[in-house]
């Protein structure tokens, strides 16, 4: 499990490097947003810098005449994260599962 969780944070710090070096914001770069929610999935708080990668995360949603869609905001997050080019597909399914359906996080 260690492994695991040592690979997918490789990964996602790499993905970090590409777009900070691109001087992409936090908001607009899916991968930092993939990497601050699974240190929040894994630790049960927001990590240290993230708060603008979460904020934009959670600021996507899809309504209907007010209400909030659950399904379709996961869809749309969903989309969001997938434009991160190699984020790991089991590291993303364990971040939608748990906060993709969420009004807030």
């Amino acid at each position: 499990m260690k492994r695991k969780n040592l690979v997918a944070l490789s990964l996602l710090s790499g993905a970090l490097m590409l777009g900070a070096s691109s001087q992409a914001s936090a908001e607009d770069n899916p991968c930092v947003v993939a990497m601050c929610l699974w240190g929040k999935l894994q630790n049960g708080s927001t990590p240290e810098g993230c708060s603008d990668a979460e904020r934009a995360f959670f600021d996507i949603k899809k309504k209907k005449h007010g209400s909030f869609l659950p399904d379709h905001t996961f869809d749309a997050r969903k989309d969001f994260l997938n434009k991160c080019p190699d984020p790991g597909r089991e590291y993303l399914d364990k971040i939608l599962n748990k906060f993709g359906r969420m009004k807030n996080g």
